[in-house]
């Protein structure tokens, strides 16, 4: 289990005695197909990377830099640079994920996040900060997936993430191993 868990994967057991026992794993879609040579064989997986994301950070060449780098990738930012713009947008974008910083002028990215919870329901988030604990997240709806990444952090890192969450959401039938 902690291979698949390190490869940003899930592992589901299921077992019925006399029947049975069936092993699924699932992993975050490969950046490009694998050739295999001397081979016909092609293996593609379909990304679950969002497509549209809320960008709430107040340092201007933070911002700029990141929704630039996105927009490379194919993802539409909505950026927004506090709390109270962050919630302007909520009402009339519905993001696939969130990219919060958590020190913002006007609230924390924790409170920021419980109040976009209360109106569109729980959402993937990724929590940025150069100097956050971890244990500042207890209490908040994980329910959609939460992480937290450290600045600074490489696009490939973010990218990663975000898709991990967004996959998580879309797996999240399948029973979880205890």
């Amino acid at each position: 289990n902690q291979i698949v868990t390190l490869h940003g994967g899930r592992l589901a057991v299921e077992s019925e005695v006399g029947k049975g026992t069936t092993v699924s794993m699932l992993f975050p879609a490969a950046r490009k197909a694998l050739d295999l040579p001397g081979s016909e064989l092609r293996l593609t997986c379909r990304r679950r990377r969002p497509t549209d994301i809320l960008l709430v950070e107040d340092d201007e060449a933070v911002a700029i830099g990141l929704v630039g780098l996105l927009e490379l990738e194919k993802v539409n930012v909505r950026l927004a640079a506090d709390g109270a713009e962050a919630l302007a947008v909520l009402e009339s974008y519905k993001p696939q994920a969130l990219v919060i910083d958590i020190n913002l002028p006007d609230c924390t990215g924790f409170d920021l996040y419980g109040r976009m919870v209360a109106l569109t329901g729980p959402l993937p988030v990724v929590f940025a900060s150069g100097h956050a604990e971890p244990s500042r997240m207890d209490g908040l709806d994980t329910s959609a997936g939460v992480r937290l990444l450290r600045k600074p952090y490489a696009i490939d890192t973010l990218l990663d993430t975000l898709e991990v969450l967004v996959g998580e959401g879309a797996q999240g039938s399948l029973p979880r191993v205890k």
